[in-house]
């Protein structure tokens, strides 16, 4: 074998290790050892010294300077020392910082241009002392930082009108960030694998891309109101519920609201055939007095401080409750007498008539309702909409609300079909939470306290003379409701 081709013959590469010819690259006259001075991208193999690489500073891997995945900024190293250097963007884990935050000791070893760069995690934020000016988001020193909710800001992607058609990248990096995920919040099994997802209106703020990632909140256009709306993408068990309380947090850090807002909640993974239907229309239309005497006593009237009703009461349909029928409530929903019995062809199969190109969902009447079947009936998903909270971001409320609209969705699974018409007339919201949740007395009888704790609230406000819900608005971020002494039902420690 000629020595020059022998694989195992030693070489000495360009910067002086002696290793084996098949361990290296042979490139513009000199050997680099593969892996350690030369690294292969996107097929083809890079010199560290050739000026296209750079170390992440945080790993000791070399990466392509010009990805657009790299970011230059300030990082602790494994000696535990702030260090400036390059290292590969993270959108959960990196901070923007002031440039004039960094310690000059630190900048005279390495200059950095312009007024903000990345910290690569909460650790760097810890060690310089800094603290998040609000409005822009960036961390900087104690005294030059505001914790003033920033006017409406603007991203720098497409914010449209429909959760469908926007924030593909948002949805992108949730799912990436849940990933095996497992979350911390207790009593999840008791949602019995449905879905939630959240809508929450705003007036002002701006919630900081970072925070979108996390929290999955995806920001809307919505006509009806001044600021955003927020919606999260749908969740699911216990992250799920660490998600929502994430989100809420957020929401009460960075945005502000009024009575022009509420707070929307969608239940999903729901049967989907008409016998629940009729069940669920049933079950609603009994407990719907229970549910607005807990809220502000104009919600059934929201005209009176919005430009229409948003949120009124279903009708019953039937003078004899058992003559409520599938065909009954399609029609209403439809907005059309006859339309089940010509029209109709499933559910889920067409679009609603008033909205055939599904861009004018204010055009349909019937969404303004305080329990919405336009989703269910008349697109492919599984979900329902209650659009009647007042606007919300403290989390007791959220998940005490959640297991409420859970607790009616899931007695109308299980529980439901085995009553007479006569019993389901007479039906409860109280008596749905004991029946749900029988087997969690504690948890049964915290959601009756609460229940009758918002009744009387409203019956209070309403008597001095607060009928729209400013009163319970005001004192959202200071209320409590405690579990056991823990924030909320699903609070882990």
């Amino acid at each position: 074998m000629n020595k020059k081709s022998d694989p195992d013959r030693i070489v000495k590469t360009v910067f002086g290790k002696s290793t084996k010819r098949s361990e290296c690259r042979y490139i513009k006259g000199d050997f680099y050892k593969m892996n350690e001075e030369c690294f292969k991208f996107e097929g083809r193999w890079y010199r560290i010294n050739s000026g296209f690489l750079v170390q992440d500073i945080t790993t000791g891997k070399y990466i392509l300077k010009e990805s657009e995945d790299i970011i230059y900024g300030l990082a602790v190293n494994t000696e535990g020392k702030l260090v400036i250097g390059h290292f590969v963007r993270n959108l959960f884990m990196n901070l923007p910082i002031s440039s004039t935050s960094i310690p000059h000791d630190i900048l005279r070893e390495t200059p950095i241009e312009g007024n903000t760069v990345y910290a690569n995690n909460m650790e760097v934020v810890k060690k310089l002392g800094l603290v998040e000016d609000i409005p822009t988001g960036i961390f900087m020193k104690r005294g030059d930082a505001s914790k003033k909710i920033a006017i409406n800001g603007s991203y720098n992607f497409n914010i449209d009108y429909s959760f469908e058609t926007s924030g593909q990248t948002i949805k992108d990096a949730f799912r990436e960030y849940s990933k095996n995920k497992i979350g911390k919040s207790l009593n999840s099994r008791l949602l019995d694998n449905i879905t939630y997802g959240w809508e929450f209106e705003t007036t002002d703020g701006f919630i900081h891309p970072r925070h979108l990632m996390k929290t999955s909140l995806i920001p809307l256009r919505d006509g009806s109101i001044s600021g955003y709306e927020y919606v999260t993408c749908p969740l699911q068990g216990a992250h799920g519920l660490d998600t929502t309380i994430a989100a809420a947090k957020v929401m009460k850090k960075y945005t502000t609201n009024n009575i022009s807002c509420a707070l929307h909640l969608h239940i999903g993974n729901i049967p989907k055939n008409e016998a629940f239907l009729v069940d669920f229309y049933k079950v609603c239309y009994s407990i719907q007095r229970d549910i607005f005497n807990i809220f502000p006593q104009a919600m059934e009237r929201t005209s009176k401080y919005k430009d229409r009703d948003y949120c009124n009461k279903i009708p019953k349909l039937a003078l004899n409750f058992g003559n409520v029928t599938s065909a009954k409530i399609i029609d209403w929903v439809a907005h059309r007498d006859g339309y089940y019995a010509n029209n109709y062809r499933g559910l889920g199969r067409v679009s609603h008539p008033d909205d055939e190109g599904n861009n004018r969902k204010w055009a349909i009447s019937s969404r303004y309702v305080w329990m919405n079947l336009v989703p269910y009936i008349f697109s492919d998903r599984h979900t329902v909409e209650f659009r009647i909270h007042t606007p919300s971001s403290n989390p007791a409320k959220l998940i005490n609300w959640l297991y409420i609209c859970a607790g009616i969705v899931n007695f109308t699974k299980k529980f439901a079909p085995n009553y007479l018409d006569i019993s389901l007339e007479k039906l409860t919201l109280k008596q749905i939470i004991k029946t749900v949740y029988g087997d969690s007395k504690d948890i049964s009888d915290y959601l009756c306290k609460y229940i009758d704790w918002r009744k009387a609230f409203m019956n209070q406000c309403a008597t001095s003379g607060d009928d729209i819900g400013n009163t319970e608005i005001m004192s959202d971020l200071d209320f409590t409701f405690p579990f056991n002494g823990k924030e909320t039902l699903v609070s882990n420690g």
